[in-house]
């Protein structure tokens, strides 16, 4: 199974840009817990973009992988 479209190339920008690819932003970096409203427990698996744009890949417990826009997705640290 394949990688969700632009992740490995979107990390590499962002190595090359000399920022720590798990880094996702203000709180958030690939590995950590967290938890959605709906979706309940989930880790950050991948994310993509800055400010506005920012989205990170969450594989959730019970509903599986989901992309979500961080300024709406209210995430919250578990």
């Amino acid at each position: 199974m394949g990688r969700a479209r632009g992740g490995d190339r979107a990390r590499a920008r962002r190595c090359r840009d000399g920022a720590d690819p798990r880094d996702t932003g203000p709180g958030w970096r690939i590995g950590q817990s967290v938890r959605h409203a709906k979706f309940g427990l989930g880790i950050i698996i991948d994310a993509e973009g800055r400010g506005g744009d920012a989205r990170v890949q969450v594989n959730f417990r019970d509903v599986g992988v989901k992309w979500l826009a961080l300024e709406y997705a209210k995430l919250e640290a578990a």
